[in-house]
């Protein structure tokens, strides 16, 4: 009797799960956030800690240019100079600084990205019902995705830099500040309307898929054009956080960083690594990787086996 009772006992628990498991990526979302919140807020803190050099790089840039504006108002109205002429002298100083700093910062989003490869893995793990060791698979994605996530952090870093680059160039030959506001309103806005979403898809294919980066690259691009009008909402959400950047005062801005990352990121890169699991199992693991087809989801061949087995 004892022994009859056990087994129906393992017997039910398998179904009960099986049964509860999410239908779709976006109730999978919900399901993962209500049930492993504290997962995602251990990885946020983790984060933290590899986001601190970019951190750190914005308050320094920030006392730089207050420094340096000071510094430069100072000893030009000392030697009599217009306040046209110190407003030019201080833009195009804090257009250098701001350049410099930039260099600087594909250096620390290569360290964050360090830190995005071991979160990817945990993300992986929860996205298709797999159990988390957290120690363990942080370090075993950092371990299997650096060298992809770091080539994708300097593409993402280094055009970035151009960006402004090419903003510091019209600078000193623009006396015309909306002129100058508008050129660097179309770098900023094709660099996050259409690069970045080229960049997340890059980042979680390079979590799945073994391929060279300039074919993960090609089929980033077809993926971001397929469903545009929702990936453009994940760009809008970086740049709100990027406009973090332009806090005035540092003690804000840090807090802000530090708060955003610890609640906002990564949720936002289960979001993301959800939205691009639905699409890669609609036009690649179907046909190409069927052992992660829908993994994680509840699916037919589920279904067929419940009914088997009852």
């Amino acid at each position: 009797m004892a022994k009859n009772k056990e087994k129906k006992a393992k017997k039910v628990v398998p179904d009960f799960l099986k049964e509860q498991l999410p239908q779709t990526r976006r109730k999978q979302f919900f399901d993962i956030v209500k049930n492993e919140w504290r997962t995602l807020l251990l990885l946020g803190l983790i984060l933290v800690l590899f986001f601190t050099p970019f951190i750190i790089s914005n308050v320094f840039e920030s006392g730089f240019m207050n420094g340096s504006a000071k510094a430069i108002k100072d000893a030009m109205e000392a030697e009599g100079k217009t306040p046209e002429e110190i407003l030019f002298v201080i833009k195009n100083q804090m257009t250098s600084i701001h350049l410099l700093f930039t260099a600087i910062n594909i250096i620390c989003f290569m360290v964050f990205s360090i830190g995005l490869a071991g979160a990817t893995r945990i993300i992986k793990c929860l996205s298709f019902g797999e159990g988390v060791i957290f120690k363990s698979d942080f370090f075993a994605g950092i371990k299997k995705y650096w060298k992809p996530f770091l080539v994708v952090s300097f593409f993402a870093g280094g055009f970035y830099f151009l960006m402004n680059y090419v903003t510091a160039i019209i600078n000193p030959l623009s006396q015309d500040n909306k002129a100058l506001g508008v050129v660097s309103g179309l770098t900023i806005g094709f660099y996050f309307a259409i690069l970045v979403p080229l960049f997340l898809f890059a980042l979680a294919q390079a979590s799945l898929y073994n391929m060279p980066f300039f074919k993960n690259l090609g089929n980033s691009m077809r993926f971001a054009m397929n469903k545009y009008y929702l990936v453009i909402i994940f760009s809008v959400i970086l740049y709100a956080i990027y406009l973090i950047t332009y806090i005035l005062y540092p003690v804000i801005m840090v807090i802000s960083f530090i708060a955003v990352i610890i609640l906002v990121v990564p949720s936002f890169m289960l979001a993301f690594h959800l939205f691009a699991l639905s699409l890669f199992d609609k036009y690649i693991n179907k046909d190409y990787y069927p052992s992660i087809y829908r993994k994680g989801l509840y699916t037919k061949e589920n279904d067929n086996v419940i009914k088997k087995e009852n």
